[in-house]
């Protein structure tokens, strides 16, 4: 009887207090541009280079909401492993939130539990020991990101990253938004997996596993390309909403597009359409991201030929006058 007695007196003081836990579910969305992940599927780089993974793992850990008009509170003790191939929900349990400006999280695990024996976790914990291993040894750590797969022509080739190390835990924010409702919130974070390899040239395969180089820019580009609020464009290519000043215009428009696509007879009519007047460059590169031809000088609203192309797959970089990409065009040519 003393007992529930104050366990009753306990439930009123925390009632009486006005604090209630607030669960937010959080579900990451896998993404290749426009289309669901899914192992094996091809896709292209922002270098147009071909590719698909067999293999892509993260960790994410560290996380932070901004909520009610700028307050940030931390979660403690939570880390999520997630595999790219399997859906991927998690809650984030706060205290006193009505709103949610934004989530933070870094990409990995944090140095506090990067260097301890995984054997002491429990099975079921993130960071215990997995099949296959994300966990490097005591010293160096975990795997932050484990991505493997294949690229080039055909996808005949072989790439591997293996990202790590307590100097490349990068922190990410998405600004996402939303008003609890009956004690949740429902989130939706997009995880566009075509920027992984954002600015990689994997055309010949590459296979590089550490806390160097290569892995660096994999992990740069989780912490700087991969994770929108939003559902990212129904497109193999990323385009730049900026306009050729650099100047975010909501107002302005710039489409380049391609045709006949597919062309028959290796000639391929590019139409640029914008309504703002400038000039611009147009790159022309193959499947592996060999340049063929550049054309300087472009004006808006105009058209150019290029001709004598070979059966495959070509993109088209539009350069701003700034030397920026702001959009990518791809053709295919079948004869």
């Amino acid at each position: 009887m003393i007992q529930r007695l104050l366990s009753i007196s306990l439930f009123l003081a925390f009632a009486a207090s006005g604090i209630a836990q607030i669960n937010i579910n959080v579900d990451i969305k896998h993404k290749l541009y426009g289309e669901d992940f899914s192992l094996g599927k091809e896709s292209f780089t922002d270098l147009g280079m071909a590719f698909d993974a067999d293999r892509l793992q993260y960790y994410m850990s560290d996380f932070s909401v901004t909520h009610d008009g700028g307050t940030v509170t931390q979660v403690s003790d939570k880390w999520v492993l997630v595999n790219a191939s399997t859906a991927t929900s998690f809650q984030l349990d706060l205290d006193s939130v009505s709103s949610v400006e934004a989530i933070s999280f870094y990409i990995g695990v944090d140095p506090d539990h990067n260097h301890l024996d995984p054997s002491t976790f429990p099975s079921s914990h993130p960071l215990a020991p997995k099949n296959p291993s994300m966990h490097w040894g005591w010293t160096a750590g975990y795997r932050f990101v484990a991505i493997e797969g294949n690229c080039g022509e055909d996808l005949g080739e072989e790439y591997q990253f293996h990202a790590l190390g307590d100097g490349n835990y990068f922190e990410t924010t998405v600004e996402t938004g939303g008003m609890v409702q009956n004690g949740a919130l429902d989130v939706e974070i997009f995880a566009n997996y075509s920027e992984v390899l954002r600015g990689l040239a994997i055309q010949n395969g590459y296979i590089l596993h550490g806390e160097i180089g290569e892995c660096v820019d994999v992990l740069e580009n989780f912490r700087d390309y991969v994770f929108t609020a939003t559902a990212p464009a129904d497109t193999v290519m990323p385009v730049d909403t900026t306009d050729v000043t650099g100047i975010a215009d909501a107002t302005s428009r710039l489409n380049l597009s391609a045709y006949p696509n597919p062309s028959t007879d290796g000639q391929i009519q590019l139409r640029l359409e914008s309504n703002v007047s400038s000039v611009y460059g147009l790159v022309l590169f193959d499947m592996l991201g060999s340049q063929l031809e550049v054309r300087n000088n472009v004006g808006a609203n105009s058209s150019t030929m290029f001709s004598g192309l070979s059966s495959g797959v070509y993109f088209v970089r539009l350069i701003s006058a700034e030397g920026e990409v702001a959009e990518v065009v791809r053709f295919s040519v079948t004869k």
